[in-house]
């Protein structure tokens, strides 16, 4: 699995760039904090908000520092992993090909309260056929951000990708059958306390 590299908020925020659906929905975590805290609360994040990138995006509730339950998963997973998963327990929902990532990410997140940014290339071999993958790890819970570890009680979990050229058969399928990522990115950022407004 790819060593994570560690970069400040404002850094973390640098690398999403101006627009697109994981800076939209990195601000809007960033504004649900209360002033005082490092995460925001579950109860404090709008749906309404949210709406235009609800389709890829996923709400875990965790139950162990190793196991999450999909509160709510959008359209695009669907689309992504040919089958439904609100309901269901991670990893082991997932195909046996990706658990192992996704609880790469999602465990620190649920232990630290780490945001997590995951980008990788992966390449089926003998195609030309390319996968840009991301996907961004939010804390939701209770965190202070002076010392004490944060109590994250759920994900929010955001995927974006692009298949050149387009892919008619589910996602995870061309991911079983590419060779490791030829290149792959993971970055993460510990939540601090906003300063007050000045």
């Amino acid at each position: 699995m790819a060593v994570a590299y560690e970069v400040d908020e404002e850094g973390f925020r640098r690398l999403l760039g101006r627009r697109g659906a994981f800076a939209t929905l990195f601000d809007l975590w960033r504004d649900w904090r209360p002033a005082s805290a490092a995460l925001p609360p579950p109860s404090a994040v709008d749906p309404q908000a949210l709406r235009r990138i609800l389709p890829q995006l996923m709400l875990l509730d965790v139950l162990a520092a190793d196991r999450w339950r999909v509160r709510t998963a959008g359209e695009r997973l669907r689309e992504m992993f040919d089958r439904d998963l609100t309901g269901r327990e991670l990893p082991d929902a997932l195909p046996e090909e990706l658990r192992s990532r996704a609880a790469a990410s999602y465990g620190p997140s649920t232990a630290e309260g780490l945001c997590w940014l995951a980008l990788a290339l992966y390449v089926r071999p003998g195609s030309r056929r390319r996968l840009h993958y991301a996907r961004m790890v939010l804390p939701l819970g209770q965190g202070d951000g002076n010392g004490a570890r944060p109590v994250v009680t759920r994900l929010l979990v955001a995927f974006h990708w692009r298949v050149v050229p387009p892919l008619s058969l589910p996602l995870w399928e061309l991911l079983e059958s590419a060779e490791l990522p030829a290149r792959r990115r993971d970055v993460v950022c510990r939540p601090c306390v906003p300063s007050p407004a000045g």
